[in-house]
């Protein structure tokens, strides 16, 4: 690189010819350290809310980690997935019991308290899109 002088500032110049042998020289496509061309989680897009909401009830304690790698999907997919299933399981109590507190569903499904609080939070939240 030439350093150029232009209207008395100094730019940064590069040769044609240094360019070339630079873009002649990158490592091609397949070098970079990103997830491999055609892979996929190993299970179905379709499939992934039942089977997270499936491990949840066994193991309401579970990570979304963990689930994730019993999956062998993403981690913010297994979060989204177990996030849903434990929303699903609070509005379905809610149902049932519309006075219900985190704590009572900390005993009833065995969630963690900050996960019983969110889950309880979001059922309660008015639906997307609604002005209520």
């Amino acid at each position: 690189m030439d350093p150029a002088e232009i209207g008395g500032i100094a730019v940064e110049h590069w040769r044609r010819g240094d360019i070339l042998d630079w873009l002649a020289e990158r490592p091609g496509p397949g070098t970079s350290p990103g997830r491999p061309s055609g892979s996929r989680n190993r299970l179905p897009l379709g499939q992934i809310s039942t089977r997270a909401a499936e491990i949840l009830a066994d193991e309401p304690t579970i990570t979304a980690a963990r689930v994730a790698q019993m999956l062998g999907i993403n981690t913010n997919t297994a979060q989204r997935a177990v996030a849903e299933a434990r929303h699903a399981a609070v509005r379905r109590l809610l149902e049932q019991q519309p006075e219900l507190t985190a704590q009572a569903i900390c005993e009833r499904l065995g969630y963690p308290g900050w996960a019983a609080r969110r889950a309880l939070e979001t059922a309660r939240a008015p639906p997307a899109g609604t002005d209520a």
